[in-house]
């Protein structure tokens, strides 16, 4: 190695060093995490029973005044099933029932929430939500029908510390879909996070 050489790398790192600290910023805050469980209704469609409803969410903090925090979102909600009454074909008596279709909706979502009141006993939130949903028709696990559409939701809730960062709350949220078959429905869900 010549003396050049030897020269050159740590000068060639110094430099990607120091662009790397003027660059980036001095600290990118932790994340808050959280995740729900509950049940979803008010179903706009004709599979309107209502199901389980699951979503995750991982949200950086962006204005501490407000408590804006902004991040990804999924949802997994179950529309529930159609239940169609089966007849015996020799005697044609009613002879049961059977699931017609069942429906449920995936979402993966920008998202965006609102926590002013971080100090209370009691944090009450805001959230909005804008993504891509997909629904998929199926009948006993045997798919029927999948289709996309865009669409947004509303959600408001409270949380309480719990121990160091971990929260436990409920939250409601509105979900409104731009197609013609399950246009909106809301869901309600507890919630644990680490914020």
């Amino acid at each position: 190695m010549t003396a050049l050489a030897s020269v050159r790398r740590p000068v060639a790192a110094a430099a990607l060093l120091l662009a790397l600290v003027l660059i980036a910023p001095p600290s990118i805050a932790a994340p808050s995490i959280s995740g729900t469980v509950g049940g979803t209704m008010a179903i706009l469609g004709n599979v309107q029973e209502g199901g389980l409803s699951l979503s995750a969410a991982v949200l950086w903090p962006l204005d501490y005044r407000w408590g804006l925090e902004a991040g990804i979102a999924g949802f997994a909600d179950d529309f529930g099933s159609v239940l169609q009454d089966l007849r015996d074909p020799t005697t044609n008596l009613p002879s049961g029932q059977a699931e017609d279709v069942h429906r449920a909706a995936y979402s993966g979502s920008f998202r965006l929430d609102a926590r002013p009141w971080r100090t209370m006993a009691w944090e009450p939130f805001a959230s909005g939500s804008w993504g891509l949903y997909r629904l998929r028709d199926d009948r006993l696990g045997d798919t029927r029908r999948e289709w996309s559409s865009t669409g947004w939701s509303l959600g408001a809730g409270v949380r309480h510390t719990l121990r160091g960062r971990a929260t436990l709350g409920a939250e409601v949220r509105y979900h409104r879909l731009f197609n013609d078959e399950a246009g909106r429905y809301a869901s309600a869900a507890l919630e644990w996070g680490w914020h």
